[in-house]
């Protein structure tokens, strides 16, 4: 009995997360890429939003102040890697990944 009722709350919560996740959300636009992608992180400055994204190859990154059309201004090339880690500092970037080369 104790172990149905673990797994029926298991179920449920896995059930009841997933329901509600896209709960009041929109999607405005979309950028597809080739490569795979592993993070991303988010950065403002002169009035632009900036989505700094973490591809295969390196650091994408893409103007979304106008949500509905994101569009790539730039791509830093780093080691090829399947996941980069990127996070802010002032009006710094700083990109780390699993194989090596520092940041």
């Amino acid at each position: 009995m104790k172990k149905s009722f673990l797994i029926f709350l298991l179920l449920y919560s896995f059930n009841s997360t997933n329901s509600f996740s896209q709960l009041n959300m929109t999607l405005k636009g979309k950028l597809a890429y080739t490569s795979d992608l592993a993070s991303v992180w988010g950065y403002a400055a002169n009035g632009k939003e900036y989505a700094l994204v973490g591809a295969y190859g390196g650091l994408s990154i893409v103007d979304v102040t106008n949500p509905v059309a994101p569009v790539e201004v730039q791509f830093v090339t780093t080691q090829n890697s399947i996941w980069h880690e990127m996070k802010t500092w002032s009006h710094y970037a700083y990109v780390v990944n699993d194989e090596g080369g520092g940041m």
